[in-house]
């Protein structure tokens, strides 16, 4: 977290240095303030022609500031303020196991499968993290669209589904024979044990501190 925070710390730092450089025209901004202001009955000279409109200057200043803040945050995140949030599975899974009171938890598996199937055809929107949705969790190197993330709350310890949309997975898996036939894979990428399925173009993370067996209960038990 503390990495990916630097990465957006140095893409701010950058764009606004660019933007520094942008040559400014703030005549067309005077000139709107200017006749904003009431007409006066009778104009009075002044004593320092030079200081005509300072003031003007002064907050056209702050407004074209309070503008370039705002399109600089835009165009690194791609989002207005209150946009998306993008965790990893391994984030968003703790996120999930610290807040008992979520409405994203079942404590079977059939009301997991309804909330998931909620999810996925959008509606129920995914987990807020922070006052934000969360839009995208990394699989391998990059951003994989969120499509759903539950907890299930099992016997043998709360486990988290995490459906994630993308074709490829980078790292090394291992597959897992399971009785129901499903094709499993497990890998070791993050420290918590995870069983994938792969369904099309989504990936079914199943992860929590359990037995690989269990996760791999839960996995070939979802439905798509």
């Amino acid at each position: 977290m503390a990495e990916h925070q630097k990465q957006l710390d140095q893409a701010t730092q950058g764009r606004l240095a660019k933007l520094a450089t942008m040559p400014v025209d703030m005549s067309r901004l005077e000139k709107k303030m200017a006749d904003a202001l009431p007409p006066r009955s009778a104009p009075k000279p002044l004593a320092h022609p030079a200081r005509s409109g300072g003031w003007q200057r002064i907050a056209a200043m702050f407004v074209l500031m309070a503008g370039i803040a705002g399109a600089s945050y835009f165009a690194i995140f791609g989002v207005a303020p209150q946009g998306a949030y993008a965790m990893t599975v391994d984030q968003l899974h703790t996120y999930l196991l610290e807040h008992p009171d979520s409405a994203y938890r079942a404590q079977t598996l059939q009301q997991a499968q309804v909330l998931l199937d909620a999810q996925l055809d959008g509606s129920k929107p995914l987990p807020t993290v922070d006052g934000t949705n969360v839009a995208s969790c990394c699989l391998v190197q990059g951003d994989f669209p969120l499509r759903a993330a539950l907890l299930i709350e099992r016997p043998t310890g709360s486990v988290t589904v995490i459906v994630a949309q993308g074709k490829d997975f980078a790292h090394p898996t291992e597959a897992i024979q399971h009785a129901s036939g499903v094709e499993l894979q497990s890998h070791s990428h993050t420290d918590t044990p995870m069983v994938m399925r792969n369904v099309d173009d989504l990936w079914v993370c199943v992860m929590g501190d359990v037995d690989e067996s269990d996760l791999a209960d839960v996995a070939s038990s979802i439905r798509f």
